[in-house]
């Protein structure tokens, strides 16, 4: 994944029928243009069984970008491998892909400060 190199990583595991996932999404537009401005990409993992669905909900958040289905839901090795065992999620790694934070910060208003942070030591 060269395009992704040297730089740090925000991932968030989500789903379209995932309520709290969904609210996260509509409310983390203060984030996504911080983690933006701090060159930081946001990557997008979504246990969707259904692609229309996932396709729908991409469309609806407005969040088109480095968005990823993994095919095998909960079963996939990405899930396993995080230990993933509910949704929403996010992970943290620093510019050489190292987990810097397995539980990292929620994107939306109220985490927003503590994301701040954490995004800060991780650079």
């Amino acid at each position: 994944m060269e395009r992704y190199a040297g730089k740090v990583l925000y991932v968030d595991f989500w789903a379209s029928w995932c309520g709290p996932c969904r609210h996260n999404m509509k409310n983390s537009a203060n984030a996504r243009q911080y983690l933006k401005e701090q060159k930081v990409e946001a990557l997008y993992f979504s246990v969707d069984t259904e692609v229309d669905m996932w396709k729908k909900a991409i469309e609806e958040e407005g969040i088109s970008n480095n968005q990823y289905l993994l095919s095998e839901d909960w079963k996939s090795s990405l899930c396993k491998f995080f230990q993933i065992q509910g949704i929403p999620h996010y992970v943290l790694f620093d510019k050489q892909h190292k987990i810097f934070m397995q539980n990292a910060p929620r994107p939306t208003d109220e985490g927003f400060e503590q994301l701040k942070s954490v995004v800060e030591k991780c650079k």
